[in-house]
């Protein structure tokens, strides 16, 4: 298994965690008319930024292992 594989994988299961962590604590609160505490909203957004960042790397990643020379214009 490649390492793109790998950073995909746990880039989108922490990514959709947060979504769906996030929206189910903020509606829940919201609904109760209640703040949301500080630690369920960086216990959201933490892995929101951890996701976004192996996403992006296995962006990079990919584009780094392209073969060949770029397209002449």
């Amino acid at each position: 298994m490649s390492p793109i594989a790998l950073f995909v994988f746990f880039g989108l299961v922490l990514f959709l965690f947060c979504a769906f962590f996030g929206a189910y604590h903020w509606i829940a609160n919201t609904i109760r008319g209640a703040a949301t505490p500080t630690g369920t909203v960086i216990l959201a957004a933490v892995p929101l930024i951890l996701g976004s960042q192996l996403l992006l790397q296995a962006i990079v990643s990919d584009i780094q292992n392209l073969v060949g020379s770029p397209a002449a214009t």
